[in-house]
């Protein structure tokens, strides 16, 4: 029986609705770690959610993988799984989209055999009408701009060569752009 995913949300959306609530919001994960428990091996992520620079009392969710992957949406790829969960809980915790669900469409869909999960790149099936693309601009280059001197360079030419000028960014590329800072927020 396959799960109906309309009840949750994805990360992404997670993520767009953080920074519309918290512009000078960030997402940190920790360097993942393997953990070793009996016979099985497993790729832990911690994730901090500061709602603001002065933010003391972030919102923490950690999320272990099984590692190798069970399915063929988590194998060769638990580290990104276990990152993405733990965003998402992080998120959830910071009460971002939590009223459905605390786990994501994305965690939800990928431990399903007979099922794709939505990927990063693909825009959800409705967004919410204040991400049109002339409304989310602004916030991508402030997001970009405030980025490490040492990656900010690189992450707006990744960006350009990935979706074009942000002045141009289309109503379907703005969950990819959205998930396209955030990882090099985490970078």
């Amino acid at each position: 029986m396959a799960f109906d995913l309309k009840d949750y949300v994805t990360v992404p959306e997670r993520v767009a609705e953080f920074y519309r609530q918290h512009p000078d919001g960030r997402i940190v994960s920790e360097a993942p770690k393997v953990i070793d428990l009996g016979s099985q091996t497993f790729i832990a992520v911690t994730t901090s959610v500061y709602r603001s620079p002065e933010d003391d009392l972030p919102c923490v969710a950690s999320a272990w993988e099984p590692f190798p992957g069970k399915t063929q949406f988590t194998k060769e790829s638990e580290m990104m799984n276990a990152e993405t969960s733990a965003i998402g809980r992080a998120l959830a915790a910071a009460g971002i989209l939590a009223s459905r669900s605390l786990a994501s469409a994305n965690e939800v869909a990928a431990r399903q055999p007979d099922s794709k999960p939505r990927s990063a790149g693909q825009a959800p099936k409705s967004l919410p009408k204040d991400l049109a693309p002339e409304k989310v601009v602004s916030d991508l280059v402030a997001r970009l701009g405030a980025l490490r001197d040492d990656i900010r360079k690189q992450a707006k030419q990744a960006f350009v060569e990935a979706l074009g000028p942000p002045s141009e960014l289309q109503q379907n590329q703005i969950v990819e752009a959205l998930d396209l800072v955030a990882e090099w927020e985490m970078a």
